[in-house]
This record gives structure tokens, C-alpha cells and sequence, in this order.
């Protein structure tokens, strides 16, 4: 495999990353890795409602997301956008809660996904948001 560019041509990758341009890229993909990983964490745990049958909410989050049988979740469904005029850009939503679910299987599709049952509320619909409590 050959990299080139009008400005460099380098034979092989091993020229590449031994070069003062790869030994950059490198650095700077590192950087922007660890700081994505950084923010991964302050990022809020949630999933979404598959669908409902039978008196259970099914969800798309199962062992493999870290949950727990016997777990208590909150659901809420979303509202309409707020749309910042000047910007265009979305400020949220306004959320409503439509309940509380318990995990009773986290393993359905090889732990991706859970069925809960629920414990409080009503009115659960496919794509409701579900969070931890």
C-alpha cells in the first residue's frame, strides 16, 4: 500500500508513522480519543422502549449496558423540540414521565436487550425514553 499526497509520498505505513507528519496524526488522533473518552462519562445512561406487549416494556439495553435484574427504571416520553429561533439549533425538549419498570430478563438478544414489567404508570409507547431512577 502506497500513501502519497502533492506534498509527501511515503512507500509503506511504517514511513508513515515514523515520518514528523504520521508522529503528528498520531498524536492528535490520541488526543481527541482521550478526550471523547473523557466526556463519554458525563454522559447520562439511557436507552429507548422497543415496544410494549402483554403488560411489559421491552428496551434496548440489557446486561451488556450494566443492567441488573431486579433494576428500576424511569421512563418519560419526549416532547416537541424547542427550536431556538435565531439559531435554528434544538434547546431539548420538554420531557413528561409515563412511568416506573423493573428489569425482570437482561439477557434477550444476548444481553442487548432487557423486558421489564412495569410498576407504576401507563401509556408506555415504542421510543419513550428510559433512564436510570
Amino acid at each position: 500500500m502506497k500513501l502519497d499526497t502533492q506534498q509527501f509520498s511515503f512507500k509503506n505505513q511504517n514511513d508513515f508513522d515514523e515520518s514528523l507528519v504520521g508522529k503528528a496524526t498520531r498524536k492528535a488522533i490520541v488526543e481527541i480519543m482521550t478526550k471523547l473518552d473523557g466526556q463519554m462519562g458525563s454522559l447520562p445512561w439511557q436507552a429507548k422502549v422497543i415496544k410494549v406487549a402483554d403488560n411489559m416494556v421491552y428496551i434496548n439495553a440489557g446486561s451488556e449496558a450494566g443492567l441488573k435484574v431486579g433494576d428500576v427504571l424511569e421512563v418519560v416520553s419526549k416532547g416537541e423540540d424547542l427550536i431556538d429561533p435565531d439559531t435554528g439549533l434544538s434547546l431539548g425538549s420538554e420531557e413528561s414521565k409515563v412511568g416506573t419498570i423493573e428489569v425482570r430478563d437482561n439477557s434477550i438478544g444476548n444481553g442487548k436487550a432487557s423486558k421489564c414489567a412495569i410498576k407504576s404508570g401507563a401509556g408506555f409507547k415504542q421510543g419513550d425514553l428510559v433512564r436510570q431512577k
